[in-house]
């Protein structure tokens, strides 16, 4: 079992509110019936180009893009 690391969070939440950083929160399992259908239906999407996707990984809130 992993040892718990630091809470970033209640630091962080400075940076959040000054880059009007949205954050919200799910459970997968609220929507786990739903899975399948949307696992069809996205395929079709990748596929014909209409689903696209950029990910952007910064190390610490700081280094996060400014609000535009």
């Amino acid at each position: 079992m992993a040892k718990p690391s630091f809470d970033w969070l209640p630091a962080s939440m400075g940076d959040i509110r000054r880059k009007s950083i949205t954050v919200r929160g799910f459970m997968n399992v609220e929507f786990i019936e739903q899975q399948p259908a949307f696992l069809k239906e996205a395929a079709g999407w990748i596929a014909d180009g209409r689903l696209k996707w950029q990910e952007v990984i910064v190390d610490g809130i700081e280094h996060a893009p400014p609000h535009s």
